[in-house]
């Protein structure tokens, strides 16, 4: 095997293996930072199921409700409280 190819395959195995970290940190830390996280948000019932259990009740008139109280803007939270 020469060195080029050599070389080209550890790049490859590089960029394999390192996607899946920068994806994980990515889906790990953005909420933190996104501007969404400022989008006022109905109190949150469940920390595992967040607002999606409340959602599937009614969804036209809980929606109709809450941006009567918080604005034509609102964040509902899905599993785990994430944006």
């Amino acid at each position: 095997m020469s060195f080029p190819t050599l070389a080209t395959g550890l790049v490859i195995i590089v960029v394999a293996a390192a996607r899946p970290f920068f994806a994980f940190l990515w889906r790990t830390l953005h909420p933190f930072f996104s501007p969404l996280r400022d989008v006022v948000s109905p109190p949150c019932p469940s920390f595992i199921w967040g607002h999606t259990r409340y959602i599937d009740q009614n969804i036209l008139t809980i929606h109709d409700r809450n941006v009567k109280k918080y604005g034509r803007i609102v964040n509902y939270k899905g599993h785990f409280n994430v944006s």
